[in-house]
């Protein structure tokens, strides 16, 4: 007679157990959080402003809202150049950047940053009919554009006798190229094959790829949570084909590697 309330008192114990168990696993959920990243919009394929509806987009766009989702990281872009961008970062002014920013041993002493997500090097390019300038090694006595402050401006520099002109972005130095102020631009293999390809013919690459880098996403050395949860959304995208799918969307060109 006693055997009903012995197993309704274990069943008791039991629904308890359960009880106490999914508490404890819901406590254990990292809750999300929001992030403030800087991105310069100056930088097709990676990011740039739809001439239509103002709107940021561009492989790197995509790929961090990609990885805020996958890591529980609520994205909030602000577009500023790429000296604000950096600048801003060693002054934890935003929580991270993405900007095709190049992992560097100089910019790693103001700011952490990511596993890289993308490798390339740089590219010279020039107008279609120029047959003088075949690679890096003709560009002595010749004016050569870059991006102020980029991975681009310090090769170029190193360049024996090449005269080098700086732009606040890449796009007003291809105008330039176009319309014959320069006779060349140094800049990543991407950016050239963009603009490249905007008008067939009218500019092509020349020479060798050389000085590969890799992109990281950069992060506010105050912020490790961020850093890590980045990593991991990282290692999601990866996984489950997210970034080879915005690859292929963003950077696919039978010329690029």
């Amino acid at each position: 007679m006693q055997r009903y309330p012995t197993l309704m008192l274990a069943a008791l114990l039991l629904v308890s157990a359960l009880l106490a168990s999914c508490g404890s696993r819901a406590a254990t959920v990292t809750p999300p959080i929001s992030a403030r990243f800087a991105v310069d919009p100056t930088y097709p394929p990676f990011e740039s402003v739809d001439f239509n509806t103002k709107e940021t987009l561009g492989f790197d766009v995509d790929l961090i809202r990609a990885i805020g989702r996958k890591a529980g990281v609520d994205v909030e872009l602000y577009t500023v150049s790429l000296p604000q961008v950096l600048t801003g970062m060693a002054q934890c002014e935003y929580d991270g950047a993405i900007s095709a920013i190049t992992i560097s041993d100089e910019l790693k002493a103001q700011m952490n940053f990511s596993k890289p997500y993308f490798t390339f090097g740089q590219v010279v390019a020039v107008k279609g009919g120029n047959t003088a300038v075949t690679g890096r090694d003709r560009l002595a006595g010749r004016t050569v554009g870059v991006q102020r402050n980029s991975t681009s401006e310090r090769e170029a520099r190193k360049i024996a006798g090449a005269q080098v002109r700086l732009y606040q972005n890449f796009d007003l130095a291809f105008q330039d190229l176009r319309s014959g102020m320069i006779d060349a631009v140094v800049a990543d293999k991407v950016t050239a094959l963009g603009y490249a390809g905007e008008r067939a013919g009218n500019l092509k690459i020349v020479g060798g790829e050389w000085a590969p880098e890799d992109l990281g996403i950069a992060v506010c050395k105050n912020n490790p949570e961020l850093l890590k949860r980045l990593d991991a959304g990282l290692a999601a995208v990866k996984a489950d084909g997210t970034l080879d799918k915005l690859k292929k969307q963003w950077l696919d060109n039978p010329q690029l590697d």
